[in-house]
């Protein structure tokens, strides 16, 4: 057998039927679980699909290849009369079972080519009527092909909004913590601060308490000499003008004893 020529390899590789699969993105690798059993479902049904497609292709591809061949043999066949063929092998005898049987079934074929010939058109409408009805299904198909593919698109945008709002309310919480965190320490540094400016308070009055006592003591010790210094200077006026009245005594007397 000799190698196909470039030619004819060409036109086999260009004849070849193309198959497009619209697979659904790739998801990311923070993906939630039902993201990914969405998927799961989206393309297990895409296989199904497509295991479907490829038996229908199939199919339609034989009935083409064998009504190709039927064309070109009622084209270019000559046409010859086909030759009854009886089975000698068994007995003679035409009314025997297997002759009977024999001759209805030559007969049944022949009315059976008789009817494809003048049926020819009835059982073409009847193919392509099924070829519609398999068209109809082809449609069929895609169509819920492209709701499962929106349910799945909704899902995936619901999924990814209850994300984002899981990640908004976790945010927004956090900022609620830190806010009542900060609040807290402001308030413990308030509390600190008033503790410390009441301590404050305290150690200057009790100061100011001691220097009052210590002023007020020093005052009483300054009185006390006052009157200290007073006694003193009345007691030696006193002793003076006791003096004084002795002397004046003492003249007398001597006075009166010199008369």
């Amino acid at each position: 057998m000799e190698p196909p020529s470039k030619d004819q390899s060409e036109l086999v590789v260009t004849a070849a039927p193309q198959y497009h699969i619209a697979v659904p993105p790739s998801l990311p690798p923070v993906a939630s679980r039902q993201a990914l059993q969405a998927q799961n479902a989206e393309l297990r049904a895409l296989v199904e699909l497509a295991a479907a497609q490829i038996v229908r292709d199939h199919a339609q591809m034989v009935l083409m290849d064998l009504e190709n061949g039927s064309l070109c043999q009622q084209a270019f066949a000559k046409e010859k009369k086909r030759q009854a063929r009886f089975n000698t092998t068994h007995a003679r005898h035409l009314t025997a079972e297997e002759n009977i049987d024999a001759l209805a079934r030559a007969e049944w074929e022949g009315r059976m080519q008789v009817l494809f010939r003048e049926e020819k058109e009835t059982f073409d409408a009847r193919c392509k009527a099924l070829l519609r009805l398999d068209v109809l299904e082809k449609l069929r198909r895609k169509e819920e092909l492209r709701r499962l593919q929106e349910k799945v698109r909704e899902e995936k945008q619901l999924a990814v909004a209850q994300e984002k709002a899981a990640k908004a309310d976790e945010r927004v919480r956090k900022a609620e913590e830190r806010v009542q965190k900060k609040t807290e320490e402001t308030a413990d540094k308030v509390k600190k601060a008033e503790e410390r400016a009441r301590k404050k308070a305290e150690a200057a009055a009790e100061k100011q308490q001691k220097a009052e006592e210590k002023e007020l003591k020093k005052q009483k010790l300054v009185q006390k000499k006052q009157a200290a210094e007073e006694i003193k200077a009345a007691t030696v006026a006193g002793c003076k003008m006791v003096q004084e009245v002795d002397t004046q005594l003492f003249l007398l007397q001597a006075n009166a004893t010199t008369l």
